[in-house]
């Protein structure tokens, strides 16, 4: 059995460095008290709860991942549509869990770079590291390397908006809070289907399914 995910991005860029964008997926197990709440040094932030299982999507590089560590590559696929500007990942259950009706979300993206920390570009306002190719603005180590999240206030599950998510705070990293992915329909023969609709901004169009 498989997840299947669709992220249709806003904008994707016409460099081949700026295609290569870079989307993790945390995964929230409500009945699981374990994992992590630190969503590693590439985001560089926190998660309101524990997570038990990544995705990591890039241009060169996809896999899952569990809270302690241990990565799985095996029947994970992607693919990418520049035309329609869309991103989409397969993920065998046997990876995250099957109850993934119940389960919650983060998802975030950013810019990759394979010279940056785990893939990811870093956010940084002074030009000073990786030859100044990284975004502006931050002041390591206390700022994200995230440019996107669907925060709660997008999806209409709470007040927590994108801005006030990764607001820079001195000596404090970001707290993201995942969201969930309501279910239009569900059976043994046809896909789970999420609303595409619910999960629609300037940045995402979340659609997804089992198999």
């Amino acid at each position: 059995m498989e997840l299947y995910f669709r992220s249709t991005m806003e904008y994707m860029g016409s460099s081949l460095w700026i295609l290569q964008s870079h989307s993790d997926v945390y995964v929230f197990n409500p009945s699981s008290t374990s994992g992590s709440i630190y969503l590693g040094p590439g985001p560089n932030a926190n998660s309101s709860e524990p997570w038990q299982s990544m995705i990591y999507i890039s241009g060169w590089a996809i896999y899952a991942q569990t809270a302690n560590g241990q990565q799985y590559t095996n029947g994970i696929t992607s693919s990418v549509n520049y035309t329609s500007r869309t991103i989409s990942v397969t993920v065998p259950l046997q990876y995250i869990g099957y109850n993934v009706e119940s389960y919650k979300y983060i998802i975030i993206s950013g810019s990759y770079d394979g010279y940056g920390v785990d893939g990811w570009r870093i956010v940084e306002k002074n030009n000073t590291t990786n030859s100044g190719w990284q975004g502006g603005g931050g002041d390591p180590p206390w700022s994200s390397n995230i440019y996107s999240y669907i925060a709660p206030a997008t999806v209409g599950e709470g007040n927590l908006t994108q801005q006030e998510a990764l607001q820079y705070a001195p000596h404090k990293i970001p707290t993201l809070v995942p969201i969930s992915l309501p279910i239009i329909s569900n059976s043994t023969t046809s896909k789970v289907q999420f609303n595409p609709a619910y999960y629609s901004n300037q940045q995402y169009i979340w659609t997804g399914g089992e198999t």
